[in-house]
């Protein structure tokens, strides 16, 4: 027969109605029919395409009046990033709902690696959720997978998670493990193992970890924890999770009890996370732990609570925390209220209220309230601030141990420009005024301070292979008591491209101030002279370096780290690193890193450091793999802990091993 193009337009009916013109249909086949007064359409190794989706099967019937359409035969249904090929499909216009049987399909996410593959005998998808039916799911792509879970059920919520119910995993020809339930998420890379952990180590003895995942719907679900240690006793826990988006709700619940046999250490702790949008302008976030020491009856308790709004001019946050001991005796309480409003024309003011109340049980009360007032104005290349800030002692002074650190500005106007470039070139200036009063709570002195900022910087490119970045600070104080001040500060970092295989960088910093202030909280760090120097030499696989300095202030050279680097592939690696003390002659340390396959099937990893002072091996861990296609076991052997650990892993889930062995 001939092949034939027939292109149309389907509009969807109801009734007499049409659809809107962007749900329109395009059909393409090798034959077209009509069936009951054009209100049916049969094409025969068709195409269909639609605003979301394309459809490709031996035969797609549509109906007009139902708003469906059925395929069978070499059905492949391409929708984004999806596809799936199946036996038979249908498709509802109303509900965006798929039906498919016999279907094949597969999915990824940020835990999992590549990809992961599934069958099942019947599929329905609407754009929220899918379910499978008696499904297979795998990451190994040969027609025979080495490995694979039978589910009875699996549902897929996009972009959040994989529901498993009622399923058995098979390896090395044999069914491992039955669970009722599994969790897969899709939307983060920590995972919790998906089998029993079981292990010794010196420090608990023999142990094993098992996890239940349970599931009510796709908001609300979480793990039930069950653990037993040879030294340690055993443990019971649940982190419950709660997850919804209209309106915006997440939170988890965590409660753990450990019994540790033969001790009085019975532990209760508890940690609930909440998040919740209240309204369109409304955000509120909760935290709270808590730790009870059983036989002793004594726990600790730490909460906070932010509650932010957003409406129009105004921005308003509230922040409270609180924390209490009951064996030390002690709690405090903290709140801050802080309040903006946007006045228009670039003017703005904030508002901010802290409250303090610490107390030692049955002692003493500290009872504190600080307040801050400022103003802001942006006018062209300057911005203007003035700010006023205060203290108050609630409790009277009754105690007087309060820290002492608080410096007030009463008030304070800062006058800042923006960088601006210096001609056509490639630097810049920025300048700023400081004028304030301020009150020193810890050493009582009160007086003002008038400060002038200003700011050079830049790069310059001499030539094609040279780059230098110059970097100037200085500062210059008036005191009201006749005191004066400067402060400088000067950086010059230079790259030099040697050739196509070296680099060299150099960084040269400088620093001084002459005078004094009376004043504690602005006490300059100490002058400093320093010069770092670190070169580089790349050819091929193979990359050395070294990086050093000298403080000639001190009159000492900084540990000097010399490294080697060779990198074929992802596969053969080795890094070597070695520091070096120029002023006692003597090496410090040594670390080296290797990853090395050694044959198709075998790869091995070591990572050591040993201190060359003492000759103490500080660490040495060596791995050995076998791959084993889609999956991994490695054997460890750490030294310095002498013990050693079995590990078996899927490649597409690099969070999900099962590990036998002490680490």
């Amino acid at each position: 027969m001939c092949r034939f193009l027939l292109v149309f337009f389907l509009f969807i009916m109801m009734t007499t109605l049409a659809m809107a013109e962007e749900n329109a249909i395009e059909l393409t086949g090798e034959r077209l029919t009509y069936l009951s007064g054009g209100e049916e359409a049969i094409a025969y190794n068709g195409k269909l395409t639609h605003k979301d989706f394309i459809l490709e099967a031996q035969k797609i019937h549509i109906y007009l009046k139902k708003k469906e359409l059925e395929a069978e035969g070499n059905v492949k249904v391409t929708q984004g990033k999806e596809e799936f090929l199946a036996e038979t499909a249908s498709y509802n216009w109303d509900t965006e709902g798929w039906r498919f049987r016999g279907v094949k399909s597969e999915f990824t996410g940020k835990s999992i690696v590549g990809k992961v593959f599934f069958q099942g005998k019947t599929m329905d998808k609407k754009p929220d959720l899918t379910t499978v039916d008696q499904s297979i799911i795998t990451s190994c792509d040969l027609m025979e997978p080495h490995y694979h879970i039978d589910a009875k059920k699996i549902e897929i919520i996009p972009d959040k998670k994989v529901i498993l119910h009622g399923i058995s995993y098979w390896d090395f020809g044999i069914k491992l493990f039955t669970l009722p339930y599994y969790v897969i998420f899709l939307d983060r890379k920590e995972q919790l193992p998906f089998i029993p952990v079981i292990g010794q180590s010196s420090a608990t003895g023999y142990y094993i970890n098992l996890f239940f995942n349970y599931f009510v719907n796709k908001e609300s679900y979480g793990t039930i924890y069950l653990d037993w240690y040879q030294k340690n006793g055993w443990g019971v826990g649940v982190r419950h999770y709660i997850e919804r988006e209209k309106p915006f709700e997440k939170g988890q619940l965590y409660l753990y009890y450990s019994d540790k046999e033969g001790t009085d250490q019975d532990t209760l702790k508890g940690n609930l996370q909440y998040q919740k949008k209240l309204d369109q302008y409304t955000d509120l976030n909760i935290s709270i732990d808590y730790n009870r020491l059983l036989e002793a009856q004594t726990d600790t308790f730490s909460g906070q609570l932010a509650l932010s709004r957003k409406q129009g001019r105004t921005t308003t946050s509230l922040n409270l925390s609180y924390n209490s001991d009951t064996a030390n005796e002690n709690s405090n309480l903290t709140a801050n209220l802080d309040y903006g409003y946007d006045f228009g024309n670039q003017w703005s003011g904030r508002m901010t209220l802290a409250y303090k109340d610490l107390s030692q049980w049955g002692n003493y009360n500290d009872l504190d309230l600080r307040y801050f007032v400022s103003v802001q104005k942006a006018s062209g290349s300057f911005n203007y601030i003035l700010r006023y800030e205060g203290h108050s002692d609630l409790e009277g002074d009754v105690y007087t141990g309060d820290p002492g650190r608080f410096v007030f500005k009463t008030p304070e106007l800062e006058i800042s420009g923006a960088n601006l470039r210096i001609g056509k070139s490639d630097f810049y200036y920025q300048t700023s005024f400081l004028a304030a009063h301020y009150s020193e709570e810890e050493t009582g002195v009160e007086g003002e301070r008038y400060r002038l900022s200003v700011r050079w910087g830049g790069n310059s490119q001499l030539g094609p292979n040279t780059t230098v970045n110059p970097v100037i600070n200085f500062i210059q104080d008036f005191y009201g008591n006749g005191f004066a001040r400067y402060i400088w500060e000067g950086n010059l970092a230079v790259t030099q491209k040697i050739s196509h295989q070296v680099n060299l960088s150099l960084s040269y910093n400088r620093s001084g101030y002459d005078g004094a202030t009376p004043f504690k909280f602005d006490y300059t760090a100490r002058e400093t002279n320093y010069a770092s120097l670190g070169t580089t030499y790349k050819n091929g696989q193979w990359e050395a370096g070294v990086d050093t300095g000298y403080d000639f202030m001190g009159e000492s050279f900084t540990s000097t780290i010399f490294s080697l680097k060779y990198t074929s592939d992802k596969d053969h690696s080795l890094l070597l690193r070695g520091s070096y003390d120029f002023n006692q002659g003597e090496w410090l340390g040594l670390s080296v890193g290797t990853s090395w396959r050694f044959s198709k099937d075998w790869r091995v990893s070591l990572d050591g450091t040993w201190n060359l002072t003492n000759g103490d091996l500080q660490a040495l861990q060596v791995g050995l793999t076998r791959d084993l296609h889609c999956r991994e076991i490695t054997f460890y052997y750490d030294k310095p802990r002498d013990t050693f650990w079995l590990e078996y892993s899927i490649k597409a889930f690099p969070s999900q091993k099962f590990t036998f062995g002490g680490q």
